[in-house]
């Protein structure tokens, strides 16, 4: 990803640990443990999480070498910043 989109390591460390990772999946974490808390039920989101996965793991198909970085940030963070290598 350095080479493709010229882009510094310190960036890309930032972008794959923080910013993908804990700006998508933490407020989710806290969003449905909260409402599971309340409602009791977890199976909506165990087959919400599940969908969402499917879903950014099939978006991460459009990322090319000529992708603009701006594409490429929404996609990753469709896809929950899975797929990202690590730094």
């Amino acid at each position: 990803m350095i080479l493709l989109h010229n882009i510094s390591p310190v960036k890309l460390t930032f972008f794959s640990s923080f910013l993908f990772a804990y700006s998508t999946v933490a407020p989710a974490c806290v969003a449905v443990g909260f409402l599971v808390s309340i409602t009791g039920r977890f199976r909506w989101a165990l087959w919400l999480g599940w969908a969402l996965t499917i879903l950014g793991k099939g978006v991460l198909v459009f990322l090319d070498v000529d992708t603009p970085t701006v594409s490429w940030i929404f996609i990753t963070l469709v896809s929950g910043g899975k797929g990202v290598p690590p730094p």
